[in-house]
């Protein structure tokens, strides 16, 4: 009313002079206030933010859905395949694997490949998980129904928590999650009201927290919670001892409460006592308990209190009495240290966010650890390590971070008689196994049973195992060779019994090598085929006296070439036009021409055209362009996968498929991948190369368990290296040296050995 007459304003929202009013779309200007990675949905009057695929936030701020966290002493990560793993102490139950001994390298949990992310907090002793069809799962000790089962009994495997579908969840000293229609609800302890509903009474199954449906975040601390709604704003309950719900030394309270005015909260992290979140600009703000420096200062901060100047934060992480948080990729700590709990390589104290580095994408909290995940996947663990936490197999200390149980994901692997060797996604170079004349190129003449690193480069981009010496590519074309040398097969214009470690070969830029037994060939990026070495049973393909022994590459021929492939004394190669070529020794019938005569040069096997060719001892396979599977030579125990026993002197189709994707052949048995994924064996199995759980050689192909996630296949003496799709390794058959990269004596099914 305005001098006797009515005014009309508008709500909020809306546009207009009072009588007549319409809807403004809040989303055409700068995403309407969500996040840059979230997508904004005009309602009536206001706007709705959601995190992208894979994102996780109230849509003002988004970020990495997680996918490893720590509790006091264990840790549990998701694959990007959709895998559970955990390990460190197991009190009760929290590995999660139906036990309660210590696990002190990562175990899967289940079969499943479907979940999506895993939370523990800093004080849990309890681990929940929601899969990708919005399940929610819980483990571990049960203590005022933490577990959400309606029940205080401890559950060592994942239990279903009620039948509906969920978008978050956030484990402390309780648990709280946000359903998939917005709506919070908690369960567990609540001695201080950190259930939010209004009492103080533990609640055995999940009670919803208000009446609204809008909450975008939650994150539960030890005797506290925060969470955050889809309109920025910023809300906490539950114990305050310590001003860890940003209102000051007042008493807690049993219900949320709003903490300022602002509405660009974003992601909100509760600790043991103190609370950090970060703001829609990226800036980080902390408060409660700093005795340690946690919250980013000294002393108690009894409100939020930003921390340094930067608008680069994009998300935070708070544990016991440190804090971590990401500026898009970088990983900085800041806190207690006395346990090297901040990976800095330090035991000093800081409140000042420290660079750990750089390349990552999540982060958990532990008691006295941390772990995160790289850009490629890869979980990295840092600090105590007195129940397995680390997931590195021993109780020492890590000053930084750590890849857990032998490292990171793998994008290639290459064996041969006694040694592997495998090229990780970060571009290290790893080898393992027999290493008599320093095939392993680790500068001495020491055997190893698990992967040790060849050198500290970081640009290796393939490898290539022969008998006893093995060879790498770089990302800028560059070619490298050692182990034995003694008929000049690494190519460095000498010849010595070992070379220790990798000597460049020329100055060209090589795409792909291939190593045998005393030769080696590669082909250049320009296309053009070489070879070195011995030429016994003319493995050199040169035509020259079997005599010849090449200390550097020499060309064969002229034409252009795409793959090859190399093993005791013969060679294969698939040409430019996909004509398959092979010459050498011959006495099975592996040059495939019909013939058992040795060839000196290419030598064409038949006139169809081919993709890929894998040369073992004495046997072949290739596959056509048709996706069709084909091998030959040696039969003795069925490699060549006919049914029978013949050798074949030229290819012979393997069954009627026409879905072969790859293929490895080793020294009696083959390994091939199916373009579903599943893998295949045949040949002789009396060492379990096979991977069927049996010692039975079979004369065509069998399936390798039921998985149908494998990538590739590589198999040497009586053993097999393969990988999944998430770069994992896994192996099978005999161990003499190493080669399945532990120290058992053997393994009849595939065993992960390389995470």
């Amino acid at each position: 009313m305005v001098n006797g007459a009515a005014s009309c304003t508008c709500l909020p929202g809306y546009t207009g002079n009072g009588i007549s009013c319409s809807n403004v779309n809040e989303c055409l200007t700068s995403n309407g206030g969500c996040a840059a990675n979230a997508t904004c949905t005009d309602t009536p009057g206001s706007r709705f933010c959601t995190c992208n695929a894979g994102l996780s936030g109230n849509g003002v701020m988004c970020q990495p859905a997680s996918t490893v966290s720590g509790i006091g002493a264990s840790t549990c990560t998701v694959r990007p395949n959709g895998t559970l793993w955990c390990f460190g102490a197991n009190t009760y139950g929290e590995v999660g694997d139906g036990t309660t001994s210590a696990v002190y390298a990562p175990k899967q949990i289940g079969t499943s490949s479907s979940w999506a992310s895993a939370s523990t907090g800093g004080t849990a002793e309890h681990v929940c998980a929601i899969r990708q069809d919005g399940t929610l799962w819980c483990w571990g000790r049960n203590f005022g129904g933490a577990i959400g089962d309606g029940t205080t009994v401890d559950r060592t495997a994942p239990y279903p928590v009620g039948s509906s579908t969920w978008r978050e969840v956030s484990t402390g000293g309780h648990t709280c999650a946000i359903r998939s229609d917005g709506t919070l609800w908690c369960w567990g302890r609540n001695e201080s009201g950190q259930l939010g509903d209004g009492s103080t009474a533990d609640r055995y199954a999940p009670v919803q927290v208000g009446g609204s449906s809008s909450w975008g975040w939650v994150s539960a601390g030890d005797r506290h919670t925060c969470g955050t709604q889809t309109d920025g704003s910023l809300w906490c309950w539950g114990y305050n001892v310590s001003s860890q719900l940003g209102q000051g030394p007042a008493a807690g309270s049993k219900v949320p409460l709003r903490i300022g005015t602002a509405n660009d909260w974003g992601l909100v992290a509760a600790g043991y006592q103190h609370t950090c979140a970060a703001r829609g600009d990226g800036s980080l703000w902390c408060w409660g308990d700093g005795s340690s420096g946690q919250n980013g200062g000294s002393g108690t901060r009894t409100a939020p209190t930003r921390v340094g100047t930067s608008n680069a934060w994009t998300g935070v992480h708070a544990g016991y009495y440190q804090s971590c948080g990401l500026q898009g990729a970088t990983l900085l700590c800041w806190g207690r240290n006395d346990r090297w709990q901040l990976g800095i390589g330090t035991q000093v104290s800081t409140a000042t966010p420290t660079a750990v580095g750089a390349g990552w994408s999540s982060v958990g909290l532990g008691g006295w650890f941390g772990c995160a995940t790289r850009l490629n996947g890869a979980l990295y663990c840092w600090g105590t390590n007195d129940f397995g936490e680390l997931g590195l197999g021993s109780p020492s200390t890590k000053t930084t971070p750590s890849a857990f149980a032998a490292g990171t994901r793998w994008s290639q692997v290459a064996a041969t008689l006694f040694t592997y060797c495998g090229v990780r996604t970060d571009g290290t170079l790893w080898c393992w196994g027999s290493n008599v004349y320093g095939q392993l190129a680790n500068g001495n003449a020491n055997s190893k049973d698990a992967p040790s690193q060849v050198g500290t480069g970081t640009t290796w981009s393939r490898a290539a195992a022969g008998e006893w010496h093995a060879c790498g590519v770089q990302s800028d074309g560059s070619l490298w060779c050692w182990g034995q040398n003694a008929y000049g097969q690494v190519g460095n214009g000498a010849t010595a019994t070992m070379q220790l470690s990798p000597a460049k070969v020329g100055s060209a830029a090589w795409k792909g090598v291939a190593a045998g037994d005393r030769h080696t060939c590669g082909i250049r990026t320009d296309g053009t085929l070489w070879c070195w070495g011995n030429n016994a049973n003319g493995a050199l393909g040169t035509g020259g006296a079997l005599t010849d022994q090449l200390t550097t590459p020499t060309q064969i021929g002229s034409a252009s070439w795409l793959q090859l492939a190399a093993s005791y004394r013969d060679t294969c190669a698939v040409r430019a036009d996909g004509t398959l070529w092979c010459w050498g020794e011959n006495l099975s019938g592996q040059v495939g021409d019909g013939t058992t005569v040795d060839r000196t040069v290419p030598t064409q096997v038949g006139t169809s055209t081919w993709k890929r060719v894998a040369v073992g001892l004495r046997v072949a396979c290739a596959i056509g362009t048709d996706d069709s599977l084909w091998c030959w030579g040696r039969n003795l125990q069925g490699a060549i996968g006919d049914g029978t026993h013949t050798d074949r002197w030229a290819p012979v189709r393997v069954g009627a498929d026409s879905d072969w994707a790859q293929v490895g052949v080793g020294r009696g048995h083959v390994c091939g991948r199916r373009t579903g994924g599943t893998a295949w064996c045949w040949g002789e199995g009396g060492s379990y190369a096979l991977g069927a759980g049996t010692a039975v050689s079979t004369s065509v192909p069998v399936q390798v368990g039921t998985a149908s996630t494998w990538s590739q296949f590589t198999a040497g003496q009586g053993n097999t290296v393969a990988l999944m799709n998430d770069g994992s390794g896994w192996s099978w058959g005999t161990n003499t040296r190493g080669e399945l990269g532990n120290d058992l004596a053997w393994e009849e099914v595939p065993r992960l050995v390389l995470p």
